[in-house]
């Protein structure tokens, strides 16, 4: 795949074959751009007109192919290039159709890294990526620096590429699929950041090493004058510093050693070490985002835009300043006293844990509404949290849901349980159990398949549910 330079530059005419639209926005943005280049563009994928309707929408006036509701083989053997959606598995035998014709596979991330004149910031991890970007980006327009967003959260940075220059801060979310995708070009980010590595996705990898492993390329073609911002804390992560060639700096919710650089939090405060010296840089007294976890997150951002060349005065602003990101430990309303808190980009059981205990701390009372669909993950983890942290527990059907369950009714005092077919009801349920005073928060711990769209789709409707409340 070391053609990739010389796609990008001679897309004019050329047929190009975009496999997943999806519903995000990161595919529209890749279509826009193709046809913009003056490619012929046709785009597949396995969901339906109806279902795509929304992405459809914000494409109708191209001249765009569509080949929806199925994929075909001989679009595969027929064009010049694939260009995939992160989220379609490399074994896809549509995609080995295409490799056996010769036919290079890329992605939209790879074209942008191969061709951005600025640096990358490129954020990866389990958990806490889009909180640190969107923190990044929030930091970068305090600076009064021209900023660029794209990757893992609905945005193709494609759209932004003309107009970056070589001081443009330029910040990527990147998935694990998006480091495999882009893996063949031999680059990685020059700050990388890995927020942790915890045990997700493993329906789509064979073990939990290899999804550590597609995690760490992040750092792999790293080089001296590169940095690489790790998480002490987090024992995945932290075994990366002796993978990079890049220089070391790490962020942690403990002090870290003399030896360290970076940037931790720790008793309401946020410290820096840098060259030696250590700094106090702000309170999180001051914040408007609630969450060890996200502390951490910022910390690590700022560890980041340290390395960038933000001056010190703007982190410690953009620190209090930053109001956090929709769908994470969102506060949707306070009604009859009782505070709703929407989380359901909790679709991993740690996810939900972090979510129990932070708003245990803040609330006596906490009720929770969680599963869904399974991705081969425990949850004794979570059943133990259920026990300790909630009140009640309202759960969502799915298989991930059964797997709670069983870990509920091995416990010696069982926990009760409520069940809800569907979001309205999981929400009415929750209201009946609450008492002045209560937080519920819907940190599913699971995957969202089969009862909703995705992730978004499923906050979307239990804020929905919610504001109905009367």
């Amino acid at each position: 795949m070391s053609r990739t330079n010389n796609i990008t530059a001679s897309l004019h005419h050329r047929r190009v074959l975009v496999m997943g639209l999806g519903l995000h926005g990161g595919g529209i943005g890749v279509v826009k751009w193709l046809v913009a280049q003056g490619a012929k563009v046709t785009v597949t994928d396995l969901r339906s007109a109806e279902q795509l309707r929304s992405s459809l929408k914000q494409l109708q006036q191209l001249a765009v192919t569509f080949v929806l509701g199925r994929h075909r083989l001989s679009d595969f053997k027929r064009t010049d290039l694939v260009v995939k959606n992160p989220a379609v598995p490399s074994s896809s035998p549509y995609l080995t159709a295409a490799r056996a014709a010769h036919i290079p596979i890329v992605s939209d991330i790879g074209f942008f890294v191969a061709t951005c004149p600025a640096p990358i910031i490129g954020v990866t991890g389990s958990k806490g990526k889009t909180t640190t970007v969107r923190w990044l980006e929030h930091c970068a327009r305090l600076a009064k620096v021209p900023v660029v967003l794209g990757g893992n959260v609905g945005i193709s940075p494609l759209a932004a590429l003309a107009k970056i220059k070589a001081n443009t801060f330029v910040v990527l979310e990147l998935s694990s699929w998006q480091l495999e995708d882009m893996a063949y070009l031999k680059r990685s980010p020059q700050i990388a950041v890995v927020t942790n590595i915890l045990p997700e996705h493993l329906n789509r990898y064979s073990s939990y090493n290899a999804y550590a492993a597609s995690k760490g390329l992040i750092v792999r073609w790293q080089k001296p004058t590169d940095i690489t911002i790790l998480n002490a804390d987090n024992t995945r992560a932290a075994a990366l510093a002796k993978k990079t060639r890049g220089q070391v700096w790490w962020f942690s919710a403990q002090p870290l050693s003399a030896n360290r650089q970076g940037v931790w939090w720790t008793n309401g405060w946020w410290w820096l070490r840098q060259n030696g010296a250590v700094k106090k840089i702000a309170s999180s007294k001051q914040c408007k985002i609630v969450g060890e976890h996200n502390y951490v997150n910022l910390a690590a951002g700022a560890a980041a835009a340290l390395a960038w060349g933000i001056p010190l005065s703007v982190i410690t602003k953009a620190l209090v300043t930053f109001t956090g990101v929709a769908d994470r430990l969102e506060l949707v309303r306070t009604f009859q006293n009782r505070a709703w808190y929407n989380d359901t980009t909790a679709t991993m059981p740690d996810a939900a844990v972090m979510a129990l205990q932070t708003l245990h701390q803040r609330y006596h009372r906490v009720i929770i509404i969680a599963g869904g669909t399974d991705k081969k993950l425990r949850f004794v983890g979570l059943g133990r949290a259920l026990q300790q942290h909630a009140a009640e527990v309202v759960l969502l059907p799915g298989t991930a849901t059964n797997k709670i369950i069983a870990t509920l009714k091995r416990q010696r005092n069982k926990k009760t349980y409520h069940l809800a077919a569907s979001m309205v009801e999981a929400v009415k349920i929750a209201q009946a159990l609450s008492k002045p005073g209560d937080a519920i928060v819907l940190s599913p711990g699971a995957a969202s398949f089969g009862l909703f769209v995705h992730e978004f789709d499923r906050g979307k409707k239990f804020c929905a549910a919610v504001r109905r409340l009367r």
